[in-house]
């Protein structure tokens, strides 16, 4: 398995000696990831990744970090201990806007806990069940893996593509308006790029940007000083021979 490995920081200032967090995995690719730290050990098999809700109603855990919660997120996880291991299916869906956690547990899964209170609480309850004399704590957020980067980072990414029309879904304003923002994006870069390794006499300018978005193709001149009011001068679309492009020129006010 070709597994991405990533130290992530502490969370507080800890030895030296102390193991910092990594995430072991080929996550989309593989569902496995595998995670350690110096206070515990834990296999995520994600079963659905699972999204964040609209930021009116999104809920985010309580402590030093306050991670997102998601929606229709399920994961089976393996607690490994020095003489014991335990596996269990962790299910958290949004109930009239607030998350409700459960904990399946048993050999097919027959038994679980709920709360709606949080992830720390559904754990605590779990615990509880396996042996009512033995007060064993566990970290919630760690337990549903809600910590993991690469897990926050695929639903970012997931809601950007879903919030996002494609380009040929938008109106001709709309893509005219994405045109832009992507120059100004192109033109703030340019900017950075020359400011830390060029000389002030150096005296660079951007002249033009082009580029392509699927069959589009763009041509912007660039007066930077405009950069943000970037305007059609010329709309009338310009068709390719033989692919049927549509050129788009554009120019600075």
């Amino acid at each position: 398995m070709e597994a991405n490995e990533i130290s992530l920081p502490l969370q507080t200032d800890q030895q030296v000696k102390k193991k910092k967090p990594v995430e072991i995995h080929n996550y989309p690719k593989e569902s496995i990831i595998q995670y350690s730290d110096s206070e515990r050990s834990y296999t995520y098999d994600i079963i659905k990744e699972g999204n964040y809700p609209h930021a009116t109603y999104l809920k985010y855990t309580k402590g030093q970090k306050g991670f997102r919660i998601p929606d229709n997120y399920e994961v089976k996880v393996s607690l490994r201990k020095p003489k014991t291991r335990q596996v269990v299916r962790c299910m958290i869906k949004y109930m009239e806007k607030n998350p409700v956690y459960w904990i399946y547990y048993g050999d097919k899964f027959q038994y679980h806990v709920k709360s709606e209170k949080s992830s720390s609480n559904a754990a605590c309850l779990y615990a509880k069940a396996l042996n009512p004399e033995i007060k064993t704590r566990y970290s919630g957020p760690h337990f549903f893996g809600l910590h993991l980067e690469i897990l926050q980072q695929a639903r970012d990414i997931h809601q950007r593509a879903t919030v996002l029309k494609s380009f040929d879904n938008l109106t001709s304003t709309g893509q005219n308006n994405r045109a832009k923002k992507i120059a100004k994006s192109i033109s703030t870069i340019f900017d950075q790029v020359t400011a830390k390794d060029c000389h002030s006499d150096d005296n660079l300018s951007l002249k033009s940007i082009e580029f392509d978005i699927g069959n589009n193709s763009f041509y912007l001149s660039v007066n930077k000083e405009n950069i943000e009011e970037i305007k059609h001068k010329a709309r009338a679309a310009v068709q390719a021979c033989d692919k049927g492009q549509k050129k788009e020129i554009l120019h600075a006010k």
